[in-house]
């Protein structure tokens, strides 16, 4: 207790008060065991990591008999009682004298008195009162403050008679720090004048009473146990140099006026009067003697003690009937009751205390419990960190557990209410539920269908759900007219966060309206003329989409008949064939023809198209279903791959519907553009009816393209 009275300058009130509380129960069951430590210093007291409290190095403790007087100062001299320091009387009230000053150097950080050497500061314990606590530390409360002057006071009966009245006074002052429950004499502290000089009165009676005390020598192994300095024994005995003359004296005159009155009964008794000049009285006979001699006295009488029983956890009314049946002299009390994590009404201490031997009419006193102690869920934890928050409450000896929601005023991680709320009562080792916030609540909309749309058109759509159009990318097709949004970046009635920007693909129209007339054509075909003019020259190729289609290519003299070279602007116009149902030619015109594009009488049918998609199947084999048995959940299974995120289902999902065997998918690239080969994270999540989102089951998965 010293090093970390030293390491923290001084401790906490509550830190004192429960170290105290631990040392006086220590005190309480020696003395119940009448033994007196008389050495009690923070030297003396370990404490745990746990924060239990041990009383050490009972070296120098006595039994309380008659030879608790000591001629010679007993323990460290900044500790010391002041009949301690006198060599006067020890008892269980020293033992609290020095447990009081122990408190008031916990609570102040400083020792009541110090001097320059161990005999200044005997004296100053004999002579001088000490600065209050409370002046040194103006936190400390009135009841504390008065319990330390209680304690540390100079004459033994002004202090606590035993210490489990310091104890209960302790306790008390936790739940009524201001409390003025401690009774103080009148003379006995004077917080004005920190000195004092004895009344002659006092003097005299320090003198009678060191003058009763026989000398006691303090013999070398007691001397080795106590561990005192030698330097500060000497200094103590020379305190005591002047009462061991007056001692001396004072025995041998008490022991001259005992002889002188021994000797005189003995004269009287056995008929010596000449002796002392008086007439000789008939003896009285030997059998006189020895039938009319004095009854010893019996020191014990068998029935006279009781073991004291062990009460705890008895109702009063039960305690009561079991110590009637004990006996019926017993004078039962209930001293107090106390916050407790005992049942209501049930016993939680006594004095005497158990197993202790008790005069069969003792007055005993019992402590019952209150119940827990009553609190308030404060309202300063509302928008406390959560990490903050379950310390606090897990010191108040109450379990805590958290919830989760989103907020849009309270902050991440930080707590938005309590279950029970806030200023409603709760007892020691009730549950209090943390609701923590999540942030803002995300919102989700399903993704419209903008194949088709005009870019407008998508752009507004997409505006009226709260998200944003992206890039615009465009691309011919032979399917979908120009301006007409042909792809999306995000499948349709798929799940989106709002606010997110969505990706369109938009049409340019045909290929051969957009194709630029070649500008070196083969000169080895003698079919094809270059018209400096021609915008667009359709060139034979084997694209089945193509509106214009060159003629068979065995038969290239048939195939494209150049334009009339009088009409330089007109464009190629194909000249009709001698075999019309192998080639598509237009009839000619005395027209020029303003474009390039033919009008086809037949379509040839396109080849099939190759669409690429990846294969999927997520394994649920031996899975401990995401929900209970008979429960409904809202569900959604993510795949995410390169920072990109879309659904693969969503939806409600039963126990029972939960699949045996496996998901099964086929992801097409036009939907899950971004997908490629390699490796991507799959993960079930569960939506529960309070909102909460939880990873119920996930997937590590390796995506292989296919065609078809």
């Amino acid at each position: 207790l010293k090093k970390f009275i030293e390491r923290k300058g001084r401790l906490e009130i509550k830190e004192a008060v429960g170290i105290s509380i631990q040392i006086a129960q220590g005190m309480e069951a020696a003395h119940a065991n009448h033994i007196i430590h008389r050495d009690i210093k923070p030297q003396n007291i370990m404490i745990s990591r746990e924060g239990k409290v041990k009383v050490a190095d009972f070296g120098i403790a006595k039994a309380v008999s008659a030879d608790t007087y000591t001629q010679n100062a007993i323990g460290s001299v900044h500790y010391l009682s002041p009949e301690q320091a006198r060599g006067g009387y020890c008892d269980e009230k020293s033992d609290i004298y020095s447990l009081g000053v122990t408190l008031y150097e916990m609570l102040s950080g400083t020792l009541p008195f110090a001097g320059d050497n161990t005999v200044s500061v005997a004296l100053l314990h004999i002579q001088s009162e000490p600065q209050p606590v409370k002046e040194l530390v103006p936190a400390v409360q009135y009841s504390l403050d008065r319990i330390v002057q209680k304690c540390m006071q100079k004459r033994p009966e002004n202090r606590y008679l035993s210490a489990s009245e310091l104890i209960v006074d302790l306790k008390r002052s936790i739940t009524n720090p201001e409390g003025d429950f401690v009774k103080l004499p009148i003379s006995g502290y004077v917080p004005d004048n920190p000195t004092r000089m004895f009344t002659e009165n006092e003097v005299e009676e320090i003198r009678t009473t060191a003058a009763k005390s026989p000398v006691t020598r303090y013999d070398g192994s007691q001397k080795g146990k106590s561990q005192v300095l030698k330097e500060e024994e000497e200094e103590l005995d020379s305190i005591n140099s002047s009462w061991e003359k007056i001692v001396i004296f004072g025995s041998i005159v008490v022991a001259l006026a005992l002889t002188g009155g021994i000797i005189y009964l003995a004269a009287r008794f056995f008929g010596l009067p000449e002796l002392f000049g008086q007439q000789t009285t008939p003896p009285p006979t030997p059998t006189a003697i020895v039938t009319q001699g004095p009854t010893p006295t019996p020191t014990e009488v068998p029935v006279s003690t009781i073991r004291m029983p062990n009460l705890y956890g008895y109702t009063f009314e039960d305690a009561e009937k079991l110590l009637t049946l004990k006996s019926d002299d017993f004078t039962v009390i209930l001293e107090s009751e106390e916050y407790s994590s005992v049942e209501k009404g049930k016993v939680i201490d006594q004095y005497p205390l158990a197993d202790s031997d008790v005069l069969m009419n003792a007055t005993i006193k019992l402590t019952i419990s209150a119940g827990p102690e009553p609190f308030r869920v404060p309202r300063s934890i509302l928008g406390m960190e959560e990490e903050e928050a379950t310390r606090l409450l897990e010191s108040m000896e109450y379990l805590v557990e958290s919830t989760y929601e989103s907020s849009e005023e309270i902050a991440y991680g930080s707590v938005i209410r309590t279950v029970p709320a806030v200023d409603e009562t709760v007892y020691e080792g009730d549950t209090i539920t943390l609701v923590i916030s999540t942030g803002k609540s995300p919102i989700y909309v399903e993704m419209p269908n903008l194949i088709g749309a005009t870019q407008e058109e998508a752009r507004k759509s997409l505006e009226d759900i709260g998200l944003v159009l992206g890039q615009v990318f465009p691309e011919t097709s032979e399917i979908y007219a120009a301006g007409q949004v042909m792809r999306q970046t995000v499948a349709h009635k798929e799940l989106i966060l709002s606010g997110t920007a969505v990706d369109i693909t938009v049409s340019q129209g045909s290929a051969a309206l957009l194709t630029p007339a070649p500008t070196d054509v083969p000169v080895d075909n003698p079919n094809v003329t270059v018209v400096p003019e021609t915008t667009v020259t359709p060139a034979p190729t084997e694209d089945p989409e193509a509106t214009v289609t060159p003629a068979p290519t065995t038969e290239p003299e048939a195939t494209v008949s150049p334009a009339p070279t009088t009409e330089p602007e007109a464009t190629v116009t194909p000249v009709p064939t001698t075999e019309p149902e192998a080639t598509v030619s237009p009839a000619p015109t005395t027209e020029p023809v303003a474009t390039a594009t033919p009008v086809p009488t037949e379509v040839p049918t396109p080849a099939p198209e190759q669409v690429v998609y990846y294969p999927v199947f997520l394994s649920t084999e031996n899975d401990e279903k995401p929900m209970a048995e008979g429960e409904r959940v809202e569900y959604c299974i993510q795949i995410k791959q390169g920072g990109n995120t879309s659904y693969l289902e969503e939806g409600y999902m039963s126990y029972d519907e939960y699949p045996k065997d496996g998901f099964s998918y086929k992801l097409y690239q036009e939907d899950y553009f971004f997908l490629e080969n390699g490796r991507a994270d799959v993960t079930f999540i569960v939506i529960r009816s309070d909102g909460k989102m939880e990873e119920a089951k996930s997937w590590v998965i390796t995506l292989q393209e296919f065609t078809e």
